[in-house]
C-alpha cells in the first residue's frame, strides 16, 4: 500500500466509525468518497466491498475488489475477493485471487503481505 494521503484520513476515518456503528449504507457514501478523493487508495475499495459484504452483496464487494486490485496494485484486495468469492462457494476463483495476490506480492519483500497470504492460504479450520 502507498502512504496515505493525510488529506484523506478523516474521510476514511469516518467510514471505519460507521462501519465499526454498523451504519454500512452511511459508510458506502464516505467511502465512495475516498475512493473519489483518492482512487488509489486500497481502504476505498476494502471499506466499500466490506460494506457490501455487510449487506448481502458480495458479487457487488468482489467486482469492487477486483477494481481495487487493478487501479492501486493491491495486494490486500486480490485477498478480499479471495475471501468473498469463498464466500459464495467459488473455490477456483478465490484459488485464483490468491494465485494474484501473490504475484503482485512478490518482490514487495512485505512481512505483513507475507503473513496474510499465508494466513490465507493455509486459514485455520
Amino acid at each position: 500500500m502507498s502512504t496515505p494521503n493525510p488529506a484523506v484520513e478523516p474521510i476514511y476515518a469516518t467510514g471505519r466509525w460507521l462501519v465499526d456503528e454498523g451504519r454500512h449504507e452511511d459508510a458506502m457514501h464516505v467511502f465512495r468518497a475516498l475512493m473519489m478523493a483518492a482512487p488509489a487508495d486500497e481502504r476505498a475499495w476494502l471499506g466499500l466491498g466490506i460494506c457490501h459484504e455487510s449487506v448481502g452483496q458480495a458479487r457487488t464487494a468482489i467486482a469492487l475488489y477486483a477494481m481495487g486490485a487493478q487501479v492501486g496494485a493491491s495486494v490486500r484486495c486480490h485477498v478480499a475477493r479471495a475471501r468473498a468469492l469463498r464466500s459464495i462457494d467459488d473455490a477456483e476463483g478465490a484459488k485464483a485471487a490468491l494465485d494474484d495476490a501473490s504475484s503482485l506480492a512478490e518482490g514487495l519483500h512485505d512481512d505483513d503481505v507475507e503473513a496474510l497470504l499465508e494466513a490465507e492460504r493455509n486459514p485455520a479450520r
